[in-house]
Protein backbone atom coordinates (compact mmCIF):
# COMPACT_ATOMS: atom_id res chain seq x y z
CA UNK A 1 0.00 0.00 0.00
CA UNK A 2 2.47 2.64 1.20
CA UNK A 3 4.90 1.31 -1.43
CA UNK A 4 2.66 2.92 -4.06
CA UNK A 5 4.01 6.36 -3.25
CA UNK A 6 2.13 8.27 -5.96
CA UNK A 7 -1.14 7.55 -4.12
CA UNK A 8 -0.17 9.30 -0.92
CA UNK A 9 0.83 12.79 -1.96
CA UNK A 10 -0.12 15.83 0.12
CA UNK A 11 -2.63 17.01 -2.48
CA UNK A 12 -4.18 16.22 -5.86
CA UNK A 13 -6.15 17.93 -8.68
CA UNK A 14 -9.94 17.81 -8.42
CA UNK A 15 -10.08 16.02 -11.78
CA UNK A 16 -7.38 13.43 -10.96
CA UNK A 17 -8.19 11.97 -7.54
CA UNK A 18 -5.90 8.99 -6.73
CA UNK A 19 -7.50 5.51 -6.71
CA UNK A 20 -7.13 4.91 -2.97
CA UNK A 21 -7.73 1.38 -1.65
CA UNK A 22 -11.06 0.74 0.03
CA UNK A 23 -10.80 0.77 3.86
CA UNK A 24 -13.55 -1.84 4.20
CA UNK A 25 -13.07 -4.62 1.65
CA UNK A 26 -9.37 -3.85 0.95
CA UNK A 27 -9.93 -5.10 -2.64
CA UNK A 28 -11.71 -2.30 -4.43
CA UNK A 29 -10.53 1.21 -5.16
CA UNK A 30 -12.27 4.45 -4.27
CA UNK A 31 -13.81 6.66 -6.92
CA UNK A 32 -15.20 10.15 -6.57
CA UNK A 33 -18.99 10.19 -6.26
CA UNK A 34 -20.19 12.34 -9.20
CA UNK A 35 -21.09 15.93 -8.27
CA UNK A 36 -20.21 15.37 -4.61
CA UNK A 37 -17.43 17.99 -4.50
CA UNK A 38 -18.54 21.11 -2.60
CA UNK A 39 -16.41 24.19 -1.98
CA UNK A 40 -17.02 27.30 0.11
CA UNK A 41 -14.94 30.35 0.95
CA UNK A 42 -15.15 32.35 4.17
CA UNK A 43 -16.51 35.89 4.37
CA UNK A 44 -12.98 37.26 4.79
CA UNK A 45 -11.83 35.76 1.50
CA UNK A 46 -14.99 36.92 -0.30
CA UNK A 47 -14.61 40.45 1.04
CA UNK A 48 -10.95 40.61 0.00
CA UNK A 49 -11.95 39.43 -3.49
CA UNK A 50 -14.67 42.05 -3.82
CA UNK A 51 -12.37 44.83 -2.66
CA UNK A 52 -9.66 43.77 -5.10
CA UNK A 53 -6.99 42.98 -2.53
CA UNK A 54 -6.52 39.46 -3.90
CA UNK A 55 -7.22 37.53 -7.09
CA UNK A 56 -9.05 34.16 -7.35
CA UNK A 57 -5.86 32.00 -7.38
CA UNK A 58 -4.94 33.43 -3.96
CA UNK A 59 -8.15 32.24 -2.33
CA UNK A 60 -8.08 29.15 -0.11
CA UNK A 61 -11.48 27.49 0.10
CA UNK A 62 -12.84 24.64 2.21
CA UNK A 63 -13.98 21.53 0.38
CA UNK A 64 -15.68 18.23 1.08
CA UNK A 65 -16.41 15.33 -1.22
CA UNK A 66 -17.34 11.65 -1.13
CA UNK A 67 -15.44 8.66 -2.47
CA UNK A 68 -17.02 5.25 -2.99
CA UNK A 69 -15.62 1.75 -3.39
CA UNK A 70 -15.88 0.60 -7.00
CA UNK A 71 -16.97 -2.90 -5.98
CA UNK A 72 -20.77 -2.84 -6.03
CA UNK A 73 -21.22 -5.39 -3.25
CA UNK A 74 -19.05 -3.24 -0.99
CA UNK A 75 -19.89 0.35 -1.93
CA UNK A 76 -18.18 1.82 1.13
CA UNK A 77 -18.40 5.61 1.31
CA UNK A 78 -15.44 7.73 2.45
CA UNK A 79 -15.87 11.39 3.29
CA UNK A 80 -12.98 13.76 2.57
CA UNK A 81 -12.51 17.34 3.70
CA UNK A 82 -9.75 19.90 3.46
CA UNK A 83 -8.57 23.02 1.62
CA UNK A 84 -8.67 23.80 -2.08
CA UNK A 85 -6.91 26.41 -4.17
CA UNK A 86 -7.32 27.48 -7.78
CA UNK A 87 -4.21 26.62 -9.81
CA UNK A 88 -3.12 27.25 -13.39
CA UNK A 89 -2.01 24.32 -15.52
CA UNK A 90 1.45 24.32 -17.06
CA UNK A 91 -0.14 23.38 -20.37
CA UNK A 92 -3.68 23.00 -21.68
CA UNK A 93 -5.44 22.14 -24.90
CA UNK A 94 -8.48 24.31 -24.41
CA UNK A 95 -8.94 27.65 -22.68
CA UNK A 96 -11.60 26.23 -20.35
CA UNK A 97 -9.05 23.70 -19.03
CA UNK A 98 -6.61 26.39 -18.01
CA UNK A 99 -7.41 26.25 -14.30
CA UNK A 100 -8.10 23.45 -11.82
CA UNK A 101 -8.68 23.13 -8.08
CA UNK A 102 -5.83 21.64 -6.07
CA UNK A 103 -7.31 19.70 -3.15
CA UNK A 104 -5.35 19.21 0.09
CA UNK A 105 -7.15 16.72 2.39
CA UNK A 106 -7.10 17.30 6.14
CA UNK A 107 -9.13 14.24 6.95
CA UNK A 108 -10.68 11.07 5.50
CA UNK A 109 -13.29 8.95 7.25
CA UNK A 110 -12.90 6.02 7.20
CA UNK A 111 -9.31 6.48 6.08
CA UNK A 112 -7.87 4.29 3.30
CA UNK A 113 -5.33 1.71 4.53
CA UNK A 114 -1.65 2.50 4.07
CA UNK A 115 -0.72 -1.09 4.93
CA UNK A 116 -2.32 -4.49 4.46
CA UNK A 117 -3.31 -5.79 7.89
CA UNK A 118 -3.71 -9.61 8.00
CA UNK A 119 -7.12 -10.86 9.06
CA UNK A 120 -5.53 -12.78 11.94
CA UNK A 121 -4.07 -9.60 13.46
CA UNK A 122 -5.41 -9.05 17.01
CA UNK A 123 -8.43 -6.74 17.05
CA UNK A 124 -6.85 -4.16 19.37
CA UNK A 125 -3.97 -3.82 16.89
CA UNK A 126 -6.35 -3.45 13.94
CA UNK A 127 -7.90 -0.50 15.77
CA UNK A 128 -4.47 1.06 16.26
CA UNK A 129 -3.73 0.70 12.54
CA UNK A 130 -7.06 2.35 11.64
CA UNK A 131 -6.16 5.25 13.93
CA UNK A 132 -2.73 5.58 12.30
CA UNK A 133 -4.32 5.60 8.82
CA UNK A 134 -6.62 8.44 9.87
CA UNK A 135 -3.85 10.47 11.53
CA UNK A 136 -1.79 10.34 8.32
CA UNK A 137 -4.08 13.01 6.85
CA UNK A 138 -4.46 15.01 10.04
CA UNK A 139 -1.06 15.13 11.75
CA UNK A 140 2.05 13.29 10.50
CA UNK A 141 3.79 13.71 13.85
CA UNK A 142 0.87 12.11 15.68
CA UNK A 143 0.76 9.37 13.03
CA UNK A 144 4.46 8.59 13.60
CA UNK A 145 3.83 8.45 17.34
CA UNK A 146 0.91 6.06 16.80
CA UNK A 147 3.19 3.75 14.80
CA UNK A 148 5.55 3.75 17.77
CA UNK A 149 2.63 2.75 19.99
CA UNK A 150 1.84 -0.10 17.59
CA UNK A 151 5.40 -1.36 18.02
CA UNK A 152 4.91 -1.32 21.81
CA UNK A 153 1.69 -3.31 21.51
CA UNK A 154 3.18 -5.84 19.10
CA UNK A 155 5.97 -6.45 21.61
CA UNK A 156 3.33 -6.86 24.33
CA UNK A 157 1.61 -9.46 22.16
CA UNK A 158 4.95 -11.22 21.56
CA UNK A 159 5.50 -11.49 25.30
CA UNK A 160 8.41 -9.05 25.56
CA UNK A 161 8.76 -7.72 29.10
CA UNK A 162 7.47 -4.16 29.63
CA UNK A 163 10.00 -1.35 29.99
CA UNK A 164 11.91 1.22 27.93
CA UNK A 165 11.13 0.61 24.27
CA UNK A 166 14.77 0.63 23.12
CA UNK A 167 15.64 -2.09 25.64
CA UNK A 168 12.54 -4.12 24.74
CA UNK A 169 13.55 -4.07 21.06
CA UNK A 170 17.12 -5.06 21.99
CA UNK A 171 15.75 -8.02 23.94
CA UNK A 172 13.59 -8.99 20.96
CA UNK A 173 16.62 -9.15 18.62
CA UNK A 174 17.53 -12.57 19.96
CA UNK A 175 14.29 -14.06 18.61
CA UNK A 176 13.57 -11.83 15.60
CA UNK A 177 16.59 -9.74 14.52
CA UNK A 178 15.00 -8.60 11.25
CA UNK A 179 11.77 -7.43 12.85
CA UNK A 180 13.71 -5.87 15.70
CA UNK A 181 15.51 -3.61 13.20
CA UNK A 182 12.13 -2.65 11.73
CA UNK A 183 10.82 -1.78 15.18
CA UNK A 184 13.97 0.25 15.90
CA UNK A 185 13.44 2.26 12.71
CA UNK A 186 9.84 2.96 13.72
CA UNK A 187 10.98 3.90 17.22
CA UNK A 188 13.29 6.61 15.87
CA UNK A 189 10.64 8.10 13.57
CA UNK A 190 8.07 7.86 16.37
CA UNK A 191 10.42 9.67 18.73
CA UNK A 192 10.73 12.54 16.26
CA UNK A 193 6.95 12.70 16.02
CA UNK A 194 6.63 12.70 19.81
CA UNK A 195 9.38 15.18 20.67
CA UNK A 196 9.31 17.51 17.67
CA UNK A 197 5.61 17.24 16.85
CA UNK A 198 6.25 16.47 13.19
CA UNK A 199 7.63 13.83 10.85
CA UNK A 200 8.33 13.73 7.12
CA UNK A 201 5.79 12.17 4.81
CA UNK A 202 8.45 9.91 3.28
CA UNK A 203 9.60 8.67 6.69
CA UNK A 204 6.04 7.82 7.73
CA UNK A 205 5.39 6.00 4.45
CA UNK A 206 8.64 4.08 4.93
CA UNK A 207 7.41 3.04 8.38
CA UNK A 208 4.09 1.79 7.06
CA UNK A 209 5.88 -0.24 4.38
CA UNK A 210 8.30 -1.77 6.88
CA UNK A 211 5.55 -2.51 9.38
CA UNK A 212 3.41 -4.16 6.71
CA UNK A 213 6.25 -6.56 5.98
CA UNK A 214 6.68 -7.37 9.68
CA UNK A 215 3.01 -8.07 10.40
CA UNK A 216 2.74 -10.22 7.26
CA UNK A 217 5.24 -12.51 8.98
CA UNK A 218 4.07 -12.17 12.57
CA UNK A 219 0.31 -12.36 12.03
CA UNK A 220 -0.12 -13.47 8.42
CA UNK A 221 2.43 -16.30 8.67
CA UNK A 222 3.62 -15.45 5.18
CA UNK A 223 6.85 -17.48 5.26
CA UNK A 224 5.10 -20.54 6.70
CA UNK A 225 2.44 -20.40 3.98
CA UNK A 226 4.98 -19.93 1.19
CA UNK A 227 7.13 -22.78 2.51
CA UNK A 228 4.10 -25.08 2.60
CA UNK A 229 3.17 -24.07 -0.93
CA UNK A 230 6.66 -24.89 -2.23
CA UNK A 231 6.67 -28.30 -0.53
CA UNK A 232 3.20 -29.12 -1.87
CA UNK A 233 4.19 -28.28 -5.46
CA UNK A 234 7.48 -30.19 -5.23
CA UNK A 235 5.81 -33.24 -3.68
CA UNK A 236 3.26 -33.28 -6.48
CA UNK A 237 6.01 -32.66 -9.06
CA UNK A 238 4.04 -29.70 -10.33
CA UNK A 239 0.74 -31.57 -10.74
CA UNK A 240 -1.13 -29.61 -8.12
Amino acid sequence: MAATRDLWGKNFPDDDIPPYPCPECDRGTLRCVPKSLRQMTSSNWNRALQEGFISPPDVVANFNLFLQCGITKCGTIVSVHGDSQLMERNAWDREEDRFFDLLTPHGMDPAPPLATVPESTPEHLKIEFSTAFALFWIDLGACANRLRIIVEKILDHQGVKAGVLAKRIEAYKTAQPGHADTFDALRFVGNIGSHEGEASREAVLDCFELLQDAIAELFGERTTKLTGMKKRIIAAKGRV
